[in-house]
């Protein structure tokens, strides 16, 4: 768990997101194909990675699997967060829902 300060919002509990999708976030990129990594921990917490679709295709290389099915495994979990970036929440759901409406 990440907290970081946005200009905007102030401080949160960071959002990880792919290097892509934060491009898009900061307006650097101005179209996504977003896509959503579930991940459901032990005790049965629902967590979100929020990725664009060339890191989907090196993450199913790498894993070999549909990596969209919802993960149980902490490390795989873990090992996907390594490659993310920290991102403001608000800022993300901003964003994503300017794109899709």
């Amino acid at each position: 768990m990440a907290y970081m300060k946005c200009k905007i919002h102030g401080e949160n509990i960071a959002s990880l997101v792919s290097e892509g999708v934060l491009d898009f976030v900061l307006g650097n990129s101005k179209d996504l194909e977003l896509n959503k990594i579930h991940y459901k921990d032990e005790p049965g917490k629902d967590y979100y990675f929020y990725v664009d679709e060339d890191f989907l295709n090196s993450l199913q290389e790498s894993f070999g699997s549909n990596i969209l099915e919802t993960i149980k495994s902490e490390e795989t979990a873990f090992e996907i967060s390594l490659e993310l970036k920290p991102v403001c929440p608000a800022c993300l759901n901003d964003r994503i829902s300017k794109h899709t409406t």
